[in-house]
């Protein structure tokens, strides 16, 4: 019978002899565990720290402001207009400014195809230009004007030359400029000299180099022109004194009216005796 000892010793006695180091594991892995997340919430409030400066940094004026703009890419224009309609983004934030920022100001200039923003931290913006194709220049009332046969007109650089003399038409009307494309494809330069409007019935007069006037539709042009081209040697033979064709439509050519000759100028008194009028 057991009087109140173990019945096995050797195993309570090794539960004590246990008891004290498992205790002390368990106190180092407590420790460890608060170490580590002291230092895990120290790490997560220095980088929230550090993180808050850095995006008040990013987005402070002074720090990433804007101080240097070039223009690059240009062939025919200088950058001058450009980077006097860019001037007032200087102090903006270089990170925060928008393309649609710089594309406000450049609008205003017809000939810009379009442009690419760089920005070079920390203070610098490139705009790449890309300049719109010129179809080709015409002389108008304003002036000398570029086109691009896309409806887009500006004034030529200086020492451009006009292929044709617009009368009472705009150069950046989109219908003149396919009329004009029509023309330079097959050669006109210089056979064509003048376009004007044909008045109330529509169409466009031209002048050619040989002093013929044709009224053309603006469509169709190559044909028209073709028709022009079969009928003024027949025109010439049996009706010379006739210089305009309308040639709008495809199954007929219409003749204008007779050129009729500019009128002398009135004799003054005194022309048919010479000397003056009183003498």
């Amino acid at each position: 019978m057991n009087h109140g000892l173990p019945a096995h010793p050797s195993r309570a006695m090794a539960r004590d002899w246990a008891s004290p180091p498992l205790r002390s594991k368990a106190r180092k892995r407590w420790l460890r565990r608060m170490v580590r997340l002291v230092l895990v919430t120290a790490a997560l409030v220095l980088a929230s720290a550090l993180l808050d400066t850095c995006w008040s940094l990013l987005h402070s004026d002074r720090a990433f402001s804007v101080q240097h703009i070039e223009v690059i890419g240009l062939r025919h224009h200088q950058a001058a207009p450009l980077l006097d309609a860019l001037s007032d983004l200087r102090g903006q934030n270089l990170l925060e400014l928008k393309p649609s920022e710089v594309s406000q100001r450049l609008s205003a200039f017809p000939w810009l195809k379009g442009f690419l923003c760089r920005k070079h931290l920390p203070d610098t913006l490139i705009v790449e230009a890309q300049e719109s194709d010129v179809l080709c220049a015409v002389n108008a009332k304003e002036g000398v004007f570029e086109i691009n046969g896309e409806g887009a007109s500006w004034p030529a650089v200086r020492g451009v030359a006009g292929v044709f003399t617009l009368t009472g038409l705009d150069p950046g009307d989109l219908q003149v400029q396919d009329l004009i494309a029509q023309m330079l494809r097959l050669g006109l330069a210089g056979q064509v000299t003048a376009i004007a409007s044909a008045g109330a019935g529509g169409g466009y007069l031209l002048t050619t180099s040989d002093h013929w006037k044709l009224i053309v539709s603006g469509s169709d042009f190559p044909d028209q022109w073709q028709r022009f081209l079969a009928s003024k040697n027949w025109v010439a033979a049996y009706e010379p004194d006739r210089r305009t064709l309308d040639v709008r439509w495809a199954d007929k050519v219409v003749l204008g009216p007779p050129e009729t000759p500019d009128a002398s100028p009135p004799a003054t008194a005194g022309d048919d005796k010479g000397g003056t009028q009183h003498g």
